[in-house]
């Protein structure tokens, strides 16, 4: 502060409290500044510290209450005296100002008007000038009020459609990101290695190893187990004031649950489907190869495993806290929603049994879910996927309804523990699911899930929430966790944790080691010594049903020694039409692969049958004999202790059954979705995140999604 003063030379420097907020060592130091500067300065100092005044003044005037109380140096000059006798001897003067003069309103206006008149052009100027500068104020602030709530409501589209996602398992795909970015670093963060100087780069033209990173890094992509239910617990913990740690940032938070929702439709010819992606897909393969799930020319029917995520349901944003409805009822559905879309038909939901149907801009619906209306059957999906394969147009003859048509549709949710039924004579569980009786059974006890509108995208929406499907409320999640818990089958699988309840088998042990060569022998023996003959008689058909390695390789070599790339096309057209456009693709170890696949699963089949047939005319007592009299290989002994061997172990885990019962504990959801109003919100609930972190062991810290960050590191700069 001394120095900026005298950076401009002044005659006298004023210090106003100089030692004011110093210890006495340091206020001794400003004070020796201050003496040695005031040798060729006059130093003006104010201080409430006597001590100082009297050490370093040179004079020293005291005031107390804007007075003079006293001063150890006046000076008093000769004019001053002079002055001081002349104005004794004066006669006092009135103030001229002490007498109150006013105008009145209408004289002021009148007056203000006179001089504008006469003043005619500047006074046009200025108005002129003026109007410009309050209209430009008024656009500014209407221009930046405008862009203010365009910026919210873009927020608010965006982030309710890509929330911040901490699943129970999750990858980290930020390093794979930056690996497909050429190996740059994301906004905000820093690299390890040091930037280059231009000196040091040189005039050259250098390589890195892009593609070696991002092979590596999808290699190093290790799945990371979150702890979900420990963060649930932190997150939903309240203060003193009723707040938790995401009250101020998250508008909401949903709790996602891995809740089966088996959803079984009647379809337009009268048959009962279970209205999921996955078995249309099942069933349609099926009706296309011919085959019941097993192999196709082109590789097994796993191959639609790809469709084992794929779903039409969909659950709505849950209202906050604080959203009701005009009649003061909390509301199911989030205000959000509504903005985002309109209501075409029908009302938004009001209770858990009751769904939206979603269409697109132009009012339609995808086929899958025409599928789970009831309104496409599943040959009819079939027919599509043949004609797709051949590249042939698919012809829709369907629709269009009318919203009444379409929503008549009857949806039957059944809960995933009423497909069993116990049987009275075993003590073990009926799966229902399994027949046709059974899943008309289900069907006609299922909860009926109603059509209560129709909605669509808001043109003027900037992203939406939601895709075209089915929509259904947070309520009805509830209401499936709450029913699954009290029915009997969980109860007791809850309460029997080793014991597999629908087969009535222990659960196989972790630990436990395969059983030996000599242990599987002995329990084949046993078995056989107690079988009935005409289990013997199935054995051995069995045994002798299986060709040797030698066999399947003589015959492979047979039918391989004729064929040729175009014989193979020709019994390819004529054998699988279906696939006559995919053949140009496959190149010749691939085609060739694929022939002898389904010449040794020929083989193996036509072998199989020409043994069963020669055995067939033998009788069951014959059979039974040859197989006492059979000696056994490995082989055999691994598949009569595999098929025929009664086991006491069940083929199922206890974390499988739980699955398939639908059991869900509240408190361990499978994924939970933060969504924030604003860049800033998000910003905040991550650092929230951050902090949680910081107060748990490693293993239990949380990893997250957040795409938006991900695509939009620098939005908030942007915007601020």
């Amino acid at each position: 502060a001394i120095a900026r003063a005298l950076v401009n030379d002044p005659d006298i420097l004023l210090a106003d409290e100089p030692t004011g907020a110093l210890d006495s060592e340091t206020s001794v130091q400003i004070m020796e500044i201050l003496k040695e500067i005031s040798k060729n300065k006059l130093i003006i100092m104010v201080t409430h510290n006597p001590e100082l005044a009297d050490q370093y003044a040179t004079r020293i005037i005291r005031l107390l209450d804007g007075k003079i109380t006293g001063d150890s140096d006046p000076y008093v000059s000769e004019e001053s005296r002079e002055e001081e006798k002349t104005d004794k001897k004066r006669p006092a003067k009135k103030d001229r100002y002490d007498k109150h003069t006013s105008m009145s309103f209408f004289t002021a206006l009148s007056l203000s008007k006179n001089n504008l008149m006469t003043k005619k052009t500047r006074t046009l100027l200025t108005a002129f000038a003026g109007s410009i500068g309050i209209i430009g104020i008024a656009l500014i602030l209407s221009l930046s009020n405008g862009i203010n709530a365009y910026i919210n409501r873009v927020q608010e589209d965006t982030l309710s459609s890509y929330p911040i996602t901490l699943e129970a398992e999750s990858v980290d795909i930020s390093s794979m990101f930056a690996s497909m970015n050429g190996g740059a670093v994301p906004e905000g963060e820093e690299s390890d290695a040091p930037a280059k100087t231009d000196e040091e780069l040189g005039d050259y033209v250098y390589t890195n190893t892009a593609l070696y990173d991002l092979m590596n890094s999808l290699n190093s992509l290790e799945m990371t187990k979150n702890n979900l239910s420990a963060f649930r617990e932190y997150i939903m913990k309240e203060d003193a004031d009723g707040k938790n740690p995401l009250s101020d940032y998250a508008s909401s938070v949903v709790y996602k649950y891995d809740v089966p929702m088996n959803i079984y439709v009647e379809d337009k010819n009268g048959d009962i489907v279970k209205a999921d992606a996955m078995t249309m897909m099942q069933e349609m393969m099926s009706a296309v190869t011919g085959a019941d799930g097993g192999t196709s020319f082109f590789g097994p029917a796993a191959s639609v495993s790809m469709f084992s995520e794929l779903s039409i349901w969909q659950e709505m944003l849950p209202a906050g806290e604080d959203e009701t409805n005009d009649d003061g009822e909390k509301m199911l559905v989030s205000e959000l929603l509504s903005e985002q879309y309109d209501v075409l038909w029908g009302d938004w939901p009001h209770a858990y049994d009751e769904v939206l149907l979603v269409v697109n801009q132009n009012n339609e619906l995808d086929d899958l879910v025409l599928y789970s209306l009831g309104l496409l059957t599943t040959q009819e999906m079939s027919d599509s996927f043949i004609a797709m394969n051949k590249g042939e147009m698919i012809t829709n003859d369907n629709g269009p309804w009318t919203f009444e048509e379409i929503t008549s549709s009857k949806m039957k949710l059944v809960l995933s523990a009423d497909m069993f039924v116990k049987d009275s004579k075993t003590g073990t569980y009926i799966d229902l699911s399994e027949t046709d009786l059974g899943v008309s059974t289900l069907y006609s006890n299922g909860l009926e899930l109603k059509i209560c509108g129709i909605i669509r995208p808001n043109p003027d929406a900037l992203a939406t929430a939601m895709t075209t499907g089915i929509a259904y409320t947070t309520a009805l999640t509830e209401y499936l966790l709450d029913e699954t818990a009290s029915r009997d089958i969980v109860k007791e699988q809850l309460a029997n944790p080793d014991v597999d309840v629908i087969t009535g088998l222990l659960f196989p042990d972790e630990n436990a080691e395969e059983p030996t060569e000599d242990e599987i022998k002995s329990a084949v023996a046993e078995y056989l010594a107690s079988a009935s003959v005409a289990d013997k008689a199935a054995i051995y058909t069995a045994i002798m049903s299986v060709p040797t390695d030698e066999y399947i390789e003589t015959m492979k070599s047979q039918y391989m020694a004729n064929l040729d790339r175009a014989a193979i096309e020709e019994m390819v057209k004529a054998e699988y039409p279906e696939y006559e456009s995919m053949l140009e693709d496959i190149d010749d170890a691939t085609l060739f692969a694929y022939v002898e696949d389904m010449i040794e699963a020929r083989v193996t089949e036509e072998y199989a049958a020409t043994i069963e047939a020669t055995l067939g005319a033998m009788t069951t007592e014959t059979l039974a004999g040859m197989l006492d009299m059979l000696e056994l290989t490995a082989d055999n002994y691994q598949l009569v202790y595999d098929e025929y061997v009664p086991s006491n172990i069940s083929e199922s885990t206890y974390d499988e059954n739980v699955e398939r019962l639908g059991i869900v504990d509240k408190s361990s959801p499978s994924a939970i979705y933060i969504y924030a109003a604003t860049f800033a919100d998000k910003d905040m609930i991550a650092d929230v995140i951050t902090e949680y972190n910081s107060t748990v062991e490693e293993e239990d810290e949380i990893t997250y999604t957040d795409y938006v960050a991900l695509l939009m590191s620098s939005i908030t700069t942007i915007l601020n």
